[in-house]
């Protein structure tokens, strides 16, 4: 990667991508550097997950990359790439991060569970030239680039969001991370407002008039506790926090 620093990868064989959020496996992150995709592979600056202020790079040579998912975003879309390496990335940086235990953060893309096994990057923006670098450095690769739709791409991040357990009383409950909203009406009723799940996470805000990258709200019959209402005009949606039932 130090090529790129020292001028010697060319330009267009290479992009740097002002992430908002990288989940490497269940393990989520603000990465305190652009991360650099390039011709020679990924690298990313992280912090430890046993010491916040030490922050530690992994990296990912191209021919460890067996998939590349990217959704590029289309006008005010949000873009997303998820990357599926090799077992033997796991192993590496499970030991630079110091994971040690499957029940914390960690990351194993050979894992049957689906929130280890991805990177997840979320930049800010996805300009033209990124655009096109990212399909030079992954096109070439023998059935490594896929691009997606905004549907298919909500539909992984969803499915790849980890969940953390929390005691709440005496049960225990899922938070699955990420945005969750409660529907608030503008008026006081005298029933109890129904709340459902925002499955866009990592920050991934409901758009206006639906153009988000993403879709906002995933199918119904994707999310267990999911009903159908249909909103008066004077509902509005206001980000907050609440517990799966």
């Amino acid at each position: 990667m130090e090529g790129i620093l020292e001028g010697s990868v060319p330009p267009g064989s290479y992009t740097l991508l002002q992430c908002r959020t990288v989940r490497i496996g269940s393990y989520k992150v603000v990465p305190k550097e652009p991360v650099i995709i390039s011709s020679l592979g990924v690298r990313i600056a992280v912090p430890c997950t046993d010491d916040e202020n030490e922050s530690v790079p992994i990296t990912v040579d191209l021919g460890e990359v067996v998939k590349a998912l990217i959704y590029f975003g289309r006008g005010r879309g949000i873009p997303v790439i998820f990357l599926y390496t090799l077992p033997a990335v796991g192993a590496r940086v499970r030991a630079t991060l110091n994971m040690d235990d499957d029940t914390r953060p960690y990351f194993d893309p050979s894992s049957a569970d689906e929130t280890q096994r991805w990177i997840t990057l979320l930049p800010e923006s996805l300009q033209e030239d990124s655009k096109v670098a990212l399909k030079t450095i992954f096109g070439p690769l023998d059935n490594v680039l896929s691009e997606l739709d905004k549907e298919k791409a909500n539909d992984i991040l969803v499915r790849t969001s980890p969940k953390v357990r929390r005691k709440v009383g005496n049960r225990c409950t899922d938070l699955l991370t990420g945005l969750v909203v409660t529907i608030i009406r503008s008026t006081p009723l005298n029933r109890p407002c129904p709340s459902i799940y925002h499955p866009g996470a990592d920050g991934i805000q409901p758009s206006e008039a639906g153009q988000a990258g993403l879709e906002p709200w995933a199918p119904a019959s994707r999310l267990e506790t999911s009903l159908t209402w249909q909103l008066p005009a004077d509902t509005f949606l206001l980000p907050c926090t609440i517990l799966a039932s």
